[in-house]
């Protein structure tokens, strides 16, 4: 693939940046408070029960029972139009970094989560953010697989832009809801960034291979 080396490009500097955050919040948390704070800020300014009910719908949609469903759904759409490659991506990615790397991560950096009003009950440790890697991961791969399948290109670039919103959505609605810093869901979209740039390349090859397997 021409632009692997571009991609992987990406996927590194998704992982040092990652790491960079992880250092800090580890071993100097309070270098992360101003800007944390100041994002808060902005984002909770006005906490309105019309508002409240609204990021709890959209932090819904990168919850696990909501993900597992999603998937579910999409796998067997995929492999009714024999798309088992693009099966396979995207269940590899929704259980290897919401299901495994992030928990480990957790575990590690043992980040409490802000001392603010929780507008929803979260019991796990905060660094990274699960639904906001769980909605890079997923959203994203759904949308590089339907950018594959899908003809038209206003199709496409609909589906990309409804990804794209879903997850920005989904990150700021875990900061309002007071469950997760900022430094949080970046560090969530940057291991979640990581993952699709790294296995973007060897997805398109196998999906390539298999298309030429279907066609002799």
């Amino acid at each position: 693939m021409k632009n692997k080396s571009t991609y992987q490009l990406i996927g590194s500097f998704c992982l040092v940046f990652f790491v960079l955050i992880g250092y800090l919040v580890k071993f100097y948390p309070e270098t992360l408070s101003g800007i944390d704070s100041s994002i808060q800020t902005v984002i909770r300014y006005n906490i309105t029960n019309q508002t409240t009910t609204i990021f709890k719908a959209i932090t819904q949609m990168a919850s696990l029972p909501t993900t597992i469903v999603l998937c579910l759904i999409s796998l067997i759409y995929l492999y009714l139009i024999r798309e088992r490659v693009a099966a396979v991506w995207l269940l590899a990615g929704t259980i290897s970094i919401p299901g495994i790397l992030v928990p480990l991560f957790k575990l590690v950096y043992s980040r409490e989560r802000p001392l603010l009003e929780h507008l929803v009950n979260e019991t796990s440790n905060s660094f990274p953010s699960g639904h906001s890697a769980t909605a890079i991961v997923f959203f994203g791969s759904l949308a590089i697989i339907f950018w594959q399948i899908l003809k038209k290109m206003a199709f496409k670039i609909t589906i990309v832009v409804i990804a794209i919103l879903i997850i920005i959505s989904v990150g700021i609605s875990r900061i309002y809801l007071g469950v997760h810093y900022p430094s949080d869901v970046l560090a969530g979209f940057l291991i979640g960034g990581a993952w699709l740039a790294f296995s973007y390349p060897i997805f398109i090859k196998k999906r390539v291979q298999s298309i030429f397997k279907r066609v002799k």
